[in-house]
């Protein structure tokens, strides 16, 4: 099912009846594989369960893979995978369906608010603030909602946030010393200022507003090639030798997460934000600037101003629950006028 440095999951299916789990398993036979594992075995059981986080069904001290033996996590099965391949998937049904590809705006708030409230658990609901810190789409799960009806993708899928093998507590225990490196993704991360020990709640939030951006933009949060290369050249220091270089390991990881209106156009985008005019773009159309404002928020470069989950769960939780009713006519309006245009 997937595969990163924390380790790989894989799809088990019982031999007498249809039932499947997902298990996670250590990447290799090193010692560090190993402990990578057991570190979350222990964190999720200090998560518990929740709605809106993969919870782990059972644990395995010693599970024999297809590649070693060790620890493994049994978890349920995200039946659309994780947020980028159902961003993925969403865009192939529509456009078989000769519909708009991005995904629709009653999906961005289903998202924005179970991530919300899945961060406010952690963040402060278990007595210790804890911090995820890698906080990107392929770290988190979409499942079909009971009484899912349609034979389409859902609108509303039930988000999880899952892959906790980097959960820290803030702050840590005097006993314990703080991790000094950065273990997030470059292309969700926060500020570099922010990327230091001690690491704050703040970052989970700036990850959460990358992420938001590129499910809504289907575009990397990240400066485009062009301005990198531009604004190193423009202070003196080394450069890329062409544009390709800058995905590279070494260069990647310098390349800043960028804000960009939800609520511009198309054209907008590609002139004013540093928005590459690629493929996904052009079928870009605005978002609303409710959504824009509180996505916003989560960007800010100053972490003390920056929205908390507590406030997030306290006030949009709320608005977005009131917000989904109408969201939903919305779409099926906008749906309507769309395949009336195609028909003119």
């Amino acid at each position: 099912l997937g595969d990163g440095s924390d380790g790989d999951v894989t799809l088990y299916k019982h031999r007498h009846i249809d039932f499947c789990v997902a298990v996670k398993t250590q990447k290799d036979d090193s010692a560090h594989a190993r402990l990578t594992i057991l570190r979350e075995i222990e964190s999720l059981r200090t998560i518990g369960r929740h709605p809106h986080v993969a919870s782990m069904l059972t644990e395995c001290p010693d599970f024999q893979s297809w590649v070693t033996k060790g620890p493994a996590i049994f978890f349920q099965v995200a039946d659309l995978g994780d947020v980028a391949t159902y961003q993925w998937k969403w865009a192939v049904q529509q456009n078989e369906r000769d519909m708009p590809q991005q995904l629709p705006e009653i999906t961005l708030w289903k998202f924005f608010r179970d991530m919300a409230l899945a961060l406010d658990h952690i963040h402060n609901r278990l007595g210790t603030c804890y911090l995820h810190q890698d906080f990107k789409p392929q770290n988190i799960l979409a499942r079909t909602p009971p009484g899912h009806l349609g034979d389409g993708l859902p609108t509303e899928p039930i988000f999880q946030l899952t892959d906790f093998a980097r959960l820290a507590s803030y702050p840590p225990p005097r006993d314990q010393p703080a991790s000094i490196e950065f273990a997030g993704t470059w292309m969700y991360a926060a500020p570099a200022a922010e990327r230091v020990a001690p690491f704050l709640p703040s970052v989970d939030m700036y990850s959460l507003g990358a992420t938001i951006q590129a499910l809504a933009l289907n575009y990397q949060p990240i400066e485009s090639r062009k301005s990198f290369m531009r604004a190193l050249r423009a202070a003196g220091l080394p450069c890329p030798k062409s544009e390709r270089n800058c995905d590279n390991q070494v260069w990647r990881r310098h390349r800043r997460v960028v804000y960009r209106p939800l609520s511009a156009t198309r054209e907008e985008l590609t002139v004013l934000w540093d928005v590459e005019d690629h493929e996904h773009v052009r079928h870009h159309r605005p978002y609303s600037t409710l959504l824009d404002l509180w996505y916003e928020q989560l960007l800010l470069s100053d972490p003390k101003k920056r929205i908390a989950s507590v406030d997030l769960a306290k006030y949009l939780v709320p608005m977005i629950d009131m917000q989904l009713p109408v969201a939903r006519i919305e779409f099926q309006v906008n749906s309507a006028f769309y395949k009336a245009e195609s028909i003119r």
